[in-house]
């Protein structure tokens, strides 16, 4: 995992570590929907919508704990902001960063989400007939 990828789990648990597991699924079902919805305008966006999309993830990855990609986020905004034209070489860096990102959402989530016994019911129960 790269660098701007890394996740800090202190952070976490002190934004979100009083949630319930549910609660925190939930959280992190919203915020990887957030973060491909986002990472998609960056990578394929108009100027405008990748400026908007680079300042949405800045809060989004530096929420959630991955603050080497904010921080990384952050100096492509700035230069956004200075006038610099940023190319899709600028912003690979960081889209790979964003693209391992979603893969750590999907894995939390999965350790989050209960397994489904039985014939695919909660619990492990199954239908019967009457």
């Amino acid at each position: 995992m790269s660098i701007s990828a890394q996740f800090d789990a202190g952070l976490w648990e002190d934004n979100f570590g009083d949630l319930s597991a549910p609660e925190q699924r939930d959280l992190l079902c919203t915020a990887s929907w957030d973060l491909c919805r986002l990472l998609q305008q960056l990578r394929d966006g108009t100027v405008a919508s990748q400026q908007a999309a680079c300042h949405a993830l800045i809060s989004v990855t530096g929420n959630l704990g991955y603050l080497h990609c904010a921080h990384a986020l952050r100096r492509i905004d700035q230069r956004w902001i200075a006038g610099d034209v940023m190319t899709g070489a600028h912003l690979r860096h960081a889209v790979d960063a964003l693209c391992q990102i979603a893969g750590h959402l999907e894995q939390r989530i999965s350790t989050l989400t209960p397994q489904l016994g039985g014939r695919g019911r909660p619990g492990g129960t199954e239908a019967r007939p009457s």
